[in-house]
């Protein structure tokens, strides 16, 4: 790619940046935005049109010139293919299409017993919707570089999902934690910059999302908030069993302790009442605690990574 190429892309993405806010704007406020020049800005627009990303609004009010054209995301530029794995009794998947503007449709469940039902059911969903354009999953377990190192459904340790995906649909997914696409969507949600999300399943092990700075932190290994080796396996699966809030409470205030966060968001699979959680900090230390459903905040951060992709980024 030439220098010239290189700064029209770059151009592009900023561009694109501005309408993953999911905002109408105008030419000028787009130039404000970006500081690309009038002539640059009106080609950008042209071939943002031609390309189908964004559509054309009714013109703005005028303000005693001539009315300014507005402009916004086209929800159906490309969609995404969103899977979430899932451990339990019999492990399984759910699969939908997102538009851009975070819209779920053609919603599917299936029961998964191998790497083969996986791809299987992948490839079904593409074929359902053409405009799928990118694949995103959500892993309970270790993912790194496409490659699964632990995973609550059995068949999948050790697995090269990424490239296997690859080899069947020519798409490359994106692949993350489950717990860690929750924390990135409780982040959009609430706009807090430090904050952890910790999810607590009832046939496996409790794990943690965390945002540091806006920013997911995986840690060196890709293996921060595996709370599982806070103490003996083997205890804390009897305590999931007979004491789930208490276990919880704990490992809430290990993260408060350690991670000084803004906010703590948690769900539970083992009971309904609040979490008995008892922080040692002072008052003014302490973080905000609310509970927030894993499968909602497993969308919104979806939607904030296929965003995020849209505007020319690839880590989160």
């Amino acid at each position: 790619m030439t220098k010239v190429s290189e700064l029209r892309e770059e151009n592009l993405n900023r561009v694109r940046t501005c309408f993953s806010s999911i905002s109408i704007w105008t030419k000028n406020e787009l130039i404000a935005a970006t500081g690309i020049s009038s002539g640059g800005m009106v080609s950008i627009l042209q071939e943002l049109k031609e390309r189908k990303e964004i559509l054309q609004e009714e013109d703005a009010a005028s303000t005693g010139g001539r009315p300014g054209h507005q402009y916004r995301l086209n929800p159906d530029a490309y969609h995404a293919c969103c899977v979430f794995l899932k451990a339990g009794t019999e492990a399984r998947m759910e699969c939908f299409s997102m538009d851009l503007y975070g819209k779920r449709q053609q919603e599917k469940a299936y029961v998964i017993s191998d790497t083969a039902s996986v791809l299987s059911n992948i490839k079904q969903m593409l074929a359902a919707d053409s405009s799928m354009k990118e694949i995103l999953i959500s892993v309970p377990g270790v993912s790194e570089e496409g490659k699964i190192r632990e995973c609550d459904i059995s068949f999948l340790s050790g697995c090269d999902l990424k490239q296997k995906i690859i080899a069947e649909t020519g798409l490359v997914p994106v692949m993350e934690n489950d717990v860690n696409i929750a924390a990135i969507g409780l982040q959009r949600k609430t706009q807090k910059t430090d904050l952890a999300y910790i999810y607590q399943p009832d046939t496996a092990f409790s794990g943690v999302g965390i945002v540091i700075g806006g920013k997911l932190y995986n840690g060196a290994s890709h293996m921060a908030g595996e709370v599982r080796y806070l103490d003996e396996e083997k205890r804390q699966l009897k305590r999931v069993k007979t004491e789930p809030e208490k276990l919880l409470a704990e490992q809430m205030e290990v993260l408060n302790a350690v991670l000084n966060p803004a906010l703590i968001g948690w769900d539970s699979s083992c009971f309904e009442t609040d979490v008995p959680v008892h922080f040692r900090m002072p008052d003014k230390d302490q973080p905000q605690v609310v509970r927030a459903d894993l499968n909602e905040m497993m969308c919104a951060g979806m939607h904030g990574m296929m965003l995020y992709r849209y505007s020319g980024k690839e880590e989160r």
